[in-house]
Formats: structure tokens, C-alpha cells, sequence
């Protein structure tokens, strides 16, 4: 099986809190991942995305739920990467 990493955020505010449907307006609270090589899960607050960064540096396959829709959203505008890039399942 190749490498993967499921990925999942959660974010300080809702929608009606940024005024609608504008996830780029949305504050990382947290960012889960389940690293598939290595078999351990772990957290990254907003202040530590630079080690997410490292970690989806590899280019792994990332899974998770509406990815595509809001997570890359939210994640896009505090990375130095465009998150999608990665492939993603």
C-alpha cells in the first residue's frame, strides 16, 4: 500500500461567524493527521504548521472528508504550499 496520511482540521470559528460560506476566512484550531509508515497520529496547532509542512513535504496521498471542499481551503491560505497539490483520496 503506498504511504498515505489522513488529514482532518477543525477550525475556532463557523461560517456565521466569518459571514457565509468563505472557509479562506476560517482560524486553524487544529489540524489532525494519522501517518500511515510510521502508525502514529498527531495534532498541530495553528503555530506548529511549519512540522505539518514537513511532514506533507513527501507528497504522501492524503485522505480525508471534503478535503477538496473546505479543508485545503482553510489550510491554503497559512501554508507555503498550495495544499492542493497533494494527491489526494
Amino acid at each position: 500500500m503506498p504511504p498515505y496520511v489522513g488529514l482532518d482540521l477543525e477550525t475556532r470559528e463557523s461560517f456565521r461567524d466569518v459571514g457565509g460560506w468563505t472557509p479562506e476566512k476560517l482560524t486553524i484550531s487544529l489540524v489532525g493527521i494519522f501517518d500511515a509508515r510510521t502508525g502514529l497520529e498527531r495534532t498541530y496547532r495553528l503555530e506548529e504548521l511549519s512540522k505539518l509542512e514537513r511532514v506533507l513535504a513527501d507528497r504522501p496521498s492524503v485522505v480525508g472528508f471534503n478535503l477538496l471542499g473546505f479543508d485545503y481551503a482553510v489550510l491554503k491560505p497559512v501554508v507555503s504550499f498550495d495544499p492542493y497539490t497533494l494527491p489526494t483520496i
